[in-house]
């Protein structure tokens, strides 16, 4: 398990870069992850909708995916 840390955070500084920042410029970007979220289940009130008062999310693992484009 140390070993494990000591490699994940050696894999981090390779992967750091600085920032360069810049008045008047574009910037591009792109970002991801694995996104793994537990079930949820909730109490709701009663209505006409929902007779039993129950609601359940079903999430499954996936991943997230972002551009970025802008100007400063």
């Amino acid at each position: 398990m140390r070993k494990l840390a000591i490699l994940a955070a050696l894999a981090s500084t390779a992967l750091a870069a600085p920032a360069f920042a810049r008045d008047n410029a574009w910037y591009v970007g792109v970002e991801g992850g694995a996104m793994i979220l537990e079930d949820l289940k909730f109490d709701v009130g009663p209505s006409t909708l929902s007779p039993g008062g129950q609601a359940k999310v079903d999430s499954k693992t996936g991943w997230d995916v972002d551009g970025i484009v802008g100007y400063d």
